[in-house]
């Protein structure tokens, strides 16, 4: 007889993270906290126990939709018939979308022969059945969908809130600039990059056109934004990035169009389509949240 294989789903998202700092959020749900709760579980349920365990986590991913990479994972060996059973801590770490989480629940996994199971919710997909149990979870998972949606305008109402103070919300500074060790939300001038920021401008305001320049730095073997950046944090994963390891005239361009280098802090360049999409639009230039003199400029105006 095969060994019982089960999934332990874990999903902590950047929402929950941020809201978690505002003391919104406990620490309840936290990667750690969720693991431990459903390992405690499994050791604890005759039935799964003695079984094999597989953990899938995704860390920093919204619930509002399943294109998630562990999640993806899961599904997919889900539907090569290799696990017998999932656990989750509740139906939100799976998933917020109440129409498509419904689906699994009610379709897939039922028609796959999966177990499921949602420890806090006190689900267990082999001992609820028939329509009330249904009607119960539809509700659950219709909550934990507005809650979603509440959650998400709250991080943007905050975000903008940063945004209109100067705050720089950004992942990675711009080249010529450092994330701020002692300041959060804020960047400093890098001098090492900060000098090529400087000739380009030089460069430019002399006649030289951006495919000049960008010939110019890389025949004195001058590092690009790209290869400046990975040597730097060659050591942190992210470093792996794909980049252009040579200047390229978009990227003269871009650097001579971004008023950043002038003190100002430029948000909401771009925004979401809704709160299920990762897929962002340009905003329109008079949209933008600009707020000068935020930090030191590399180059006068």
């Amino acid at each position: 007889m095969n060994k019982l294989v089960v999934a332990m789903y874990i999903r902590l998202s950047d929402e929950d993270k941020d809201l978690a700092k505002s003391t919104i959020k406990t620490e309840s749900d936290s990667i750690g906290n969720q693991r431990n709760l459903i390992t405690s579980f499994i050791s604890n349920n005759s039935e799964l126990a003695d079984g094999k365990t597989l953990e899938f986590c995704d860390d920093g991913y919204s619930g509002t939709n399943f294109e998630r990479p562990s999640v993806q994972k899961l599904l997919a060996q889900v539907k090569r018939r290799e696990i017998d059973c999932i656990v989750v801590k509740d139906f939100s770490r799976f998933g917020r979308n109440y129409l498509e989480l419904g689906d699994y629940l009610e379709q897939v996994f039922p028609f796959l022969g999966v177990r499921f199971i949602s420890i806090n919710d006190g689900y267990d997909s082999a001992k609820n059945h028939g329509i009330t149990a249904g009607i119960d979870v539809g509700f659950r998972n219709l909550i934990y969908d507005m809650y979603s949606k509440d959650l998400s305008q709250k991080v943007k109402t905050a975000k903008t809130v940063k945004m209109k103070k100067g705050e720089y919300i950004g992942s990675f500074a711009p080249y010529g600039y450092l994330k701020s060790k002692e300041k959060k939300n804020a960047i400093v001038v890098d001098d090492e990059a900060a000098l090529i920021v400087k000739r380009i401008f030089k460069l430019a305001a002399e006649g030289n056109n951006t495919s000049t320049i960008a010939k110019k730095l890389n025949t004195e073997g001058i590092p690009s934004p790209g290869a400046y950046f990975k040597e730097k944090n060659k050591n942190k994963k992210w470093s792996k990035i794909k980049s252009t390891l040579v200047w390229q005239t978009m990227a003269i361009l871009k650097i001579l169009k971004d008023e950043t280098y002038t003190g100002s802090t430029l948000n909401h360049k771009r925004e979401k389509l809704d709160v299920n999409s990762k897929q962002t639009v340009a905003v329109p230039r008079e949209k933008w949240i600009v707020v000068p003199n935020t930090h030191e400029a590399i180059v006068s105006e």
